[in-house]
């Protein structure tokens, strides 16, 4: 294998194991207080915001509730895995059955859609496909 197949050999390895941003980027509002935060996210005039303000933030999160009464959404930045379940919730006083979503992810941007998409995941798994081609094809 010469040096320029060796280089983009291992430049396609690193990239599949190294994170591209410095810090997590997620979407974050409260439906309860921002009419920009719905369930289902059509906006593309908004961007994800830095997590620097959550240590050792890894995580982006969507949840979808009742909160004080009112249906609504919060997206977030977490340190933690907070899991990926949907719950019945039954009201005495109302006979409608309600769904709570939770719905954690872990690349940038990723807490904007009903269903998270990890594409970041894909992404370092070409990656690491790409580079041991490379390999084959130039060793």
């Amino acid at each position: 294998m010469n040096l320029i197949n060796k280089i983009l050999f291992y430049q396609c390895l690193i990239l599949s194991i190294i994170k591209l941003s410095d810090g997590l980027l997620c979407y974050q509002c409260d439906s309860s207080k921002d009419e920009y935060c719905p369930e289902s996210w059509d906006r593309d005039d908004i961007e994800p915001k830095s997590c620097d303000h959550v240590q050792n933030a890894a995580f982006c999160v969507k949840t979808t509730g009742i909160y004080g009464a009112i249906v609504g959404t919060r997206r977030f930045c977490s340190s933690r895995h907070l899991d990926n379940s949907c719950n019945e919730i039954n009201l005495p006083q109302d006979p409608r059955t309600y769904y709570s979503c939770l719905y954690t992810c872990m690349s940038d941007g990723c807490n904007n859609s009903p269903k998270i998409v990890q594409f970041n995941i894909f992404f370092k798994f070409f990656s690491f496909i790409l580079s041991i081609l490379f390999y084959k094809i130039f060793d």
